[in-house]
């Protein structure tokens, strides 16, 4: 049995013409980390390709110890992309999806950047949520974290990321 407890939470990076899947393991002191183990797919691969692959890191999590590396000694995201050490330009062109397999659900969701200015970078509010039976097909995977995908592309496209700021200006009165 794992030592891994629930939520087991699988990453998946859609950028730079490719799928980044990597899992995520709990740390002795209980603290979600990134890990070594990732795998890149091709932005071209079909929804069953995918899906095989998260579950793959699904299987990854289920035999993994957890380590004892603290979570500031631990490897970061960017790791997986051509800005090894650049967050703010892997934020930028890197939409996140996760997969999160409970004891009784699967529940998918991509997650919306967050800017420096609006206090840090990273991912924060989720932009489209899908739930699914722990009885879901490959194919209803793949199609629902493809589903999540499209949708924080749309988000994205009609300019919600970075709204324009009206300037305030006041009128003279003659």
């Amino acid at each position: 049995m794992s030592e891994q407890s629930y939520p087991w939470i699988v990453q998946i990076y859609k950028g730079e013409g490719r799928y980044a899947i990597e899992p995520m393991l709990y740390n002795k002191q209980k603290s979600l980390i990134y890990c070594d183990e990732y795998r890149i797919v091709d932005e071209t691969a079909d929804t069953n390709i995918i899906a095989s692959v998260v579950d793959e890191m699904k299987k990854f999590i289920q035999n993994s110890p957890c380590p004892n590396i603290r979570v500031k000694d631990a490897v970061q995201p960017e790791h997986i992309s051509k800005y090894h050490n650049c967050w703010s330009k892997f934020l930028k062109n890197n939409l996140l999806t996760s997969v999160m397999y409970y004891e009784d659900s699967i529940l998918i969701f991509s997650l919306e950047r967050r800017s420096r200015r609006g206090g840090g970078s990273g991912y924060c509010g989720g932009i489209e949520s899908i739930e699914l039976p722990l009885t879901a097909t490959q194919e209803e995977i793949g199609q629902a974290i493809l589903q999540a995908f499209d949708a924080a592309e749309k988000f994205y496209s009609v300019g919600k990321y970075k709204p324009k700021r009206e300037r305030k200006t006041t009128k003279m009165e003659e």
